[in-house]
């Protein structure tokens, strides 16, 4: 029986990779703080230009410095007019998140300080970046409309400008706060996905250009940068309040997010939500329309989603920084297009903050090293000489399954099985279990969930997948197999069983004598099996109807023949025949590797094999 084993990590959550004195996050108790300052703090009484100089020298400015630091963004807001060329020749129909990945990466050969090596120099770049992606952002959001440019204003504060950028006219100190506050709870937030990229970036020794290009890449997917976008698209398909229950339960019986809601991080409701719902509030009562109904659903789609959460998973889900976001930027008038790109212009401020932190470490004795995880290989194995390699003009381009299709459409051939042929069905790493063991691993309330049929009638792939923990390594995400057996059975492959470190003997479905067993995880339970792993013997199912035809009976040990550049024979295949049984010859991957097979080619069946006619693979 196993002990001990290990679980890979997923998303590398709980993992810590590196020290950092920039954010710290209190995920049970709802708490951010960013160089030691607290979220709410810093969003009531501070700006983002000063949030951003706590970031790049770690402590709040004097007011001397402040200033100093508003003129350096100032003096560093104007694009070349050569990318301002570029961006009016690229195709309107390019996202804007890529409009601005690739405008950053165009923006480092207009910098002669890159790869001087020092931190000075990095920080003046990032200064740099975080002055021009505002005006990238909403110079590209008015090429695409069809509109000019407009250049700064360089009276103007970080948050008034891109505002006015935007629209063309100054916005009021009411709108130019209530902006720069949302720029304030976007600026940081500890090694998140987009981060996280831009440290790993940087560790390579790559410049500040490259690793925050690569970061805007990351924020740019749908499950970071782009749920809040998605927010607003889910208030869309609601349209009515009424309409949220509704909308929440078809949501979780589809199995899919609720955009908004829950976080990887939080075990309570984000704390820059709870900001963001108070500023909100604000904004519906002085302008209702749009921004009333889209607070309203809001609030709806929190307290159903958070029923049914509970009633369905039995804990709790609360709201993140992404749900009130989109009614607050809607009630000031920015276009759902730019909610990623507008969380990019603040989240600059965090990622060139650790760039710098990752090349230049603040303790002494830590030398930057670049990142190198490592991986377990669970894929083909094909002994330690490895696979054989076929040539490229001796591979097949079409299945001999589907060569018969073809044949059957243009020859209108009627009996494609009059050769004997045998369509083959590969059978990768499975689990059958029995219900009390699913159960078990799954949940009392757990059920199964077919994912697509198989070729026999009545089975089917689940979508529970579960782990194999062996005495030599782990196995991860094997598929079940439904409907329940009266007993747990595992097949594996030969490579499997070299990599869990077990030697199972090879038998037919069902015949577990002498079997080892297994340690088996799931997500909510463990179970170990004293029995039940096996190789599965070779096999071919076939209906009464085929038998006749094919002159066989059940149990009879038949060979089937395969030809092309591994031709040869496998012999020790055991017929069943089962009314519900569609023809199919099933083989063990690894066989399947060996004389280079892919599902649905044929062999041809031997009833009678003489002595020293075939090559046997056993």
């Amino acid at each position: 029986m196993i002990e001990e084993h290990s679980h890979k990590s997923t998303g590398l959550r709980g993992v810590e990779v590196a020290d950092t004195n920039i954010c710290l996050i209190e995920g049970e108790k709802g708490n951010l703080f960013i160089r030691g300052y607290d979220i709410n703090e810093l969003a009531r009484n501070s700006t983002y230009e000063e949030v951003v100089y706590l970031l790049l020298y770690g402590n709040l400015p004097s007011f001397d410095q402040l200033e100093s630091f508003k003129n350096a963004i100032i003096s560093n807001q104007d694009l070349p007019p050569q990318l301002i060329s570029h961006l009016q020749k690229t195709s309107k129909n390019t996202p804007s998140m890529s409009v601005l990945q690739s405008s950053l990466a165009l923006l480092a050969g207009y910098n002669n300080e890159i790869g001087t090596g020092k931190r000075e120099s990095d920080r003046n770049i990032a200064i740099r970046i975080i002055a021009r992606l505002p005006i990238i952002v909403t110079a590209w959001e008015r090429i695409r409309s069809n509109k000019e440019p407009i250049a700064p204003n360089k009276n103007l504060k970080y948050a008034s400008n891109f505002l006015y950028m935007l629209h063309g006219s100054i916005p009021t100190d009411e709108e130019a706060r209530i902006f720069d506050v949302t720029l304030i709870l976007h600026a940081e937030h500890s090694f998140n996905a987009s981060t996280f990229t831009a440290r790993v970036i940087a560790s390579t020794g790559a410049d500040l250009y490259a690793s925050i290009s690569g970061a805007i890449g990351s924020l740019s997917g749908m499950y970071h940068g782009g749920a809040n976008h998605l927010v607003y698209e889910s208030l869309m398909e609601i349209k009515k309040v009424s309409s949220a229950e509704e909308w929440v339960k078809n949501r979780f019986n589809e199995g899919k997010r609720i955009m908004g809601m829950g976080h990887a991080v939080y075990k309570t409701t984000d704390p820059r939500a709870k900001i963001l719902k108070e500023m909100a509030a604000d904004l519906v009562r002085r302008k209702g329309g749009l921004a009333q109904w889209m607070y309203e659903t809001t609030n709806k789609l929190v307290e159903i989603t958070q029923k049914e959460f509970k009633k369905r998973k039995n804990r709790g889900i609360y709201p993140n920084v992404d749900l009130y976001g989109a009614t607050v930027y809607t009630s000031l008038n920015i276009p759902v297009e730019l909610f990623t790109p507008i969380f990019t212009t603040s989240r600059v401020a965090g990622w060139t903050a650790h760039v710098l932190e990752e090349k230049y470490p603040e303790t002494p004795t830590v030398k930057p090293v670049i990142y190198r995880p490592s991986a377990e290989y669970v894929g083909r194995y094909c002994g330690p000489l490895g696979c054989e390699y076929q040539p490229i003009s001796q591979r097949s381009t079409q299945s001999a399954a589907g060569e018969l299709v073809k044949r059957l459409v243009t020859d209108e051939l009627t009996k494609v099985f009059d050769d004997h042929l045998i369509p083959v069905s590969l059978s990768a790493r499975h689990i059958h279990l029995s219900k009390a063991d699913f159960h078990k691993l799954f949940g009392e309330k757990a059920v199964l969930t077919p994912l697509n049929s198989l070729t026999q009638p009545k089975q089917y792939a689940c979508k529970e997948v579960v782990d194999l923990i062996g005495p030599k390594r782990a196995i991860y995400g094997v598929r079940i197999l439904g409907p329940f057996r009266d007993e747990t059975q595992v097949e594996i492959s030969r490579s499997d069983g070299y990599v869990l470190g077990i030697n199972p003997p090879t038998r037919q479905s069902g015949d577990l004598r002498d079997t080892p067993g297994v340690h088996i995880i799931g997500p909510k339970g463990a179970i170990t099996l004293d029995k039940g792993v096996i190789f599965a013997a070779r096999h071919i199912h076939m209906s009464p109807k085929d038998a006749q035809r094919l002159n066989v009976s059940d149990r009879q040990i038949v060979a089937v023949q395969f030809p092309g550049t591994r031709a040869g024979i496998l012999d020790e295949i055991m017929v069943r025949i089962h009314p519900d049984y569609n023809l199919e010859l099933h083989l063990d991957l690894d066989e399947g590797n060996a004389l280079a097979l892919n599902t649905g080619e044929m062999g041809s069946l031997i009833l009678d094999l003489k002595e020293g006619s075939y090559s046997p693979f056993r």
